[in-house]
């Protein structure tokens, strides 16, 4: 019987220990996902100002470099290229909409009534 009393006791315990070794790494992942979202959002803003066609290119290319210096196949270069070009395209265009989500949040928040 003290061992079905004593079992509640046990796992709330056992949780309570391993959220405090987990919320280093949560807090963790939430800062980086900020900071994610912070420089896309910059990135957002400078390349709202250029043509996406030339930064993607230019973006893909470097990106592209990089990952066959670091050990990518040289025969993939092509598809790996099309590949970073359409991520480039899709965060430029993710980072339009994180910047109007925040507008709007922000203009909501400001006039609501």
């Amino acid at each position: 019987m003290r061992i079905l009393i004593r079992q509640p006791f046990v796992l709330f315990q056992q949780l309570a220990v391993s959220l405090l070794y987990a919320l280093p790494f949560v807090f963790g992942l939430l800062l980086v996902t900020a900071g994610a979202s912070i420089k896309l959002t910059a990135d957002s803003v400078i390349f709202a100002l250029r043509r996406i066609p030339e930064i993607a290119t230019r973006l893909s290319d470097e990106w592209t470099r990089r990952a066959i210096v670091a050990g990518f196949p040289y025969l993939w270069q092509r598809q790996l290229k099309w590949f970073f070009y359409g991520i480039v395209v899709f965060a430029i265009i993710g980072g339009w909409f994180l910047m109007l989500f925040a507008l709007v949040f922000t203009v909501g928040r400001l006039f609501k009534v």
